[in-house]
């Protein structure tokens, strides 16, 4: 009953600032998690019945994400985080193709966010794009050199693409980075 709780306490809210793009973006982010709570509750039903009924729950939960992050959007048309999210709705859906539409313009609206150029370039990876991920996770390290996780896929695309050096370069300052790590 949390869920409705928070997503009564974040009507009012709205009932009194109606302008303010942080609440539905809130209201979308109990859906997102009501849904991913379905979800569990759907991959532990064996019963017909009962686990069609919980997708449809599911669904739902992320249709009003969909429709929660949209309306934050549409109040803040720059507003990066609700475009972010709406890409997670697409993900959970299995729509991949338009979850990268949706941190690309993420990207366009925070070009100096690490986390969105690394969900970048991670999506174009699971899409097979390794040329358009390769770009997303060098932008990835020329924000944060550090970056272990984007150069530990920048390592793959190129042992992918055939240029063990480069590869082994990326592995290299991984290892230097994280002296403990027994899979590096």
């Amino acid at each position: 009953g949390a869920d409705r709780a928070a997503l009564d306490a974040y009507e009012r809210a709205l009932t009194a600032d109606p302008l303010n793009p942080t609440l539905p973006l809130a209201e979308g982010r109990v859906h997102l998690t009501a849904g991913d709570l379905l979800n569990l509750q759907v991959a532990e039903t064996s019963s017909g019945v009962e686990r069609s009924a919980l997708e449809a729950q599911r669904r739902e939960a992320w249709q009003k994400a969909r429709e929660a992050f949209a309306e934050a959007v549409r109040l803040k048309s720059d507003y990066a985080e609700g475009h972010f999210l709406y890409a997670q709705v697409y993900l959970r859906e299995g729509n991949l193709t338009d979850a990268i539409r949706s941190v690309e313009a993420t990207a366009q609206l925070a070009p100096t966010d690490i986390g969105v150029a690394f969900q970048l370039g991670f999506l174009y990876y699971r899409a097979g794009n390794l040329n358009a991920a390769k770009d997303a996770f060098n932008r990835a390290v020329a924000l944060n050199d550090n970056y272990s996780n984007a150069r530990y896929f920048l390592g793959l695309i190129w042992d992918q693409k055939g240029d063990r050096d480069a590869a082994l370069s990326q592995f290299q300052k991984i290892a230097a980075l994280n002296p403990d790590n027994q899979e590096v």
